[in-house]
């Protein structure tokens, strides 16, 4: 009985330390890889230094990789049967001649591919039963194959006709790549997660506000808090600073794009004679747009935005949802001015004015019109800047300090944000009505004392006078009463 307390103790602590782990398929027809060495052994756990290993392997003796993804995938759905036997039919058949590699257990193997192979929009395709095999382009080295699931379908015959069309898809690019194919085929999150929870009976360790990250660009600032995204059956928390991708500052717009592990953020503004406004967040998969939420908010120039309420972007293609818990956002003014306009530059010292390409247009007058030429179209060569991500994780607000903390007349967010690498936060606009315990406290007590006035006032109508008064002249007034006994 000792023996098996001890065995069933072991296999949920294995459980356990297993929880993020999902499996993996190695596809190597050409058996370019027989070299390498893979432990089958269910209960070994593959790290995500030995799986980058492999990948880099398969890169190297590999022309193309291919990258075949489910969106839940667990041991449970390899071991599947249904009447018509296992759905894995094709990849079975791999496994038996060698072709095929099992990998039972990898760490978070979708999210290190994922770094490894950056997603492109041309590079991404999503796959049914229907789909016709044609997306070899020589200008890429990987792919990634995603699946299109029908309605009214069972597990065994969605992984039967996933099988089929990794067949299909990796025969097509076999027979046109110049040199050998690798793929792998695994799944973006594990259904059958347990989740550990940790309790302490005694004195709990002291918890720390959630400051958030600041993300500086070369355009914006932005400080985001309680990044995470939802899905059926799971929900992730991003607390890592993204990677700005790319950022496209001209006279009148900004658009800045910045990476998270599964998806791309792209901020949207336009910026007027008064002020700047966020016109919307776009949610980008692979380089494609898959939700847009529409903002129109904004604020004058120097000054910042703030909301706590969740940004909420839906993703249209499987129903996930990306959410900004509280987010501050400001851009700056760009540097490209025309000539005879009064432009002010937002930002640093360190930037130079845009030089002068060419002449303005003529105006209908002959003189330099400025509404003219714009009405006409410029000549001006309007600046274009592609800039890369600058990652600021030193920049810390403490929480509650200052004008602009909790509960303050800020903007809740953070300190009174001091300069930061010649760049910082202006006064802020917050998204909605300024509320708190104090103002709800003297209303209250306000309620209370205008209730009292009412009553009072309502006392005094209710009181009524005589309707006849003693006169000295007159007939005295005369009471009686009449004795019951």
């Amino acid at each position: 009985m000792l023996l098996i307390y001890l065995i069933i103790f072991i296999s949920a602590e294995l459980n356990l330390a297993h929880r993020d782990t999902i499996p993996v398929f190695l596809i190597d027809y050409e058996r370019v890889m027989d070299r390498l060495f893979i432990d089958t052994n269910p209960f070994t756990k593959t790290s995500t230094t030995y799986f980058a290993d492999i990948v880099h392997d398969a890169i190297k003796l590999s022309e193309i990789v291919i990258i075949f993804a489910e969106e839940l995938f667990c041991a449970e759905d390899v071991s599947t049967k249904d009447k018509l036997g296992t759905p894995y039919h094709h990849l079975g058949k791999g496994l038996q001649e060698n072709k095929v590699k099992y990998i039972p257990n990898v760490v978070e193997p979708f999210k290190l591919l994922n770094q490894i192979f950056r997603p492109q929009h041309n590079n991404v395709f999503y796959f049914s039963s229907g789909t016709k095999q044609q997306m070899f382009d020589g200008h890429f080295k990987y792919f990634y194959i995603f699946f299109q699931d029908g309605a009214n379908e069972t597990r065994a015959e969605t992984l039967r006709r996933h099988d089929l069309i990794i067949r299909e898809v990796y025969f097509v690019v076999r027979q046109l790549a110049l040199g050998p194919v690798v793929a792998f085929y695994t799944g973006k999150t594990n259904p059958v997660v347990v989740e550990k929870i940790d309790y302490s009976p005694f004195r709990p360790s002291p918890t720390r506000a959630n400051l958030g990250v600041n993300i500086e660009t070369d355009g914006a600032l932005f400080r985001f808090i309680e990044v995470h995204t939802e899905t059926p059956v799971r929900r992730a928390t991003f607390k890592q600073l993204p990677t700005v991708t790319e950022e496209t500052w001209t006279r009148d717009k900004l658009i800045t794009n910045m990476a998270y592990t599964d998806f791309e953020l792209s901020f949207n503004f336009s910026f007027k004679k008064d002020g700047w406004i966020l016109e919307n967040v776009a949610l980008l998969e692979g380089g494609e747009e898959v939700g847009r939420t529409e903002m129109a908010v904004g604020a004058p120039w120097m000054w910042a935005y703030y909301c706590g309420e969740p940004l909420v972007l839906l993703n249209t293609r499987d129903g996930s949802a990306v959410t900004i818990g509280q987010y501050k956002i400001q851009p700056f003014k760009s540097n490209l001015c025309y000539p005879g306009e009064n432009c002010y530059k937002q930002t640093p010292s360190r930037w130079s004015a845009l030089e002068k390409h060419s002449e303005p247009r003529a105006g209908r007058n002959g003189g330099s019109d400025y509404n003219d030429s714009i009405a006409g179209g410029s000549n001006w060569v309007r600046d274009t800047r592609r800039m890369s991500a600058r990652d600021d994780g030193d920049k810390r607000d403490d929480v509650g300090g200052g004008e602009d903390g909790v509960g303050g007349e800020g903007d809740g967010v953070g300190a009174d944000d001091a300069p930061q690498k010649g760049k910082c936060f202006g006064k802020t606009i917050n998204c909605g009505p300024y509320f708190n315990t104090h103002i709800l406290s003297g209303l209250f007590v306000v309620g209370i004392c205008l209730i009292i006035l009412m009553y009072g006032i309502v006392a005094l109508y209710n009181c009524s006078s005589n309707d006849r008064f003693d006169d000295p002249y007159g007939r005295t007034l005369v009471v009686t009463s009449v004795d019951t006994h």
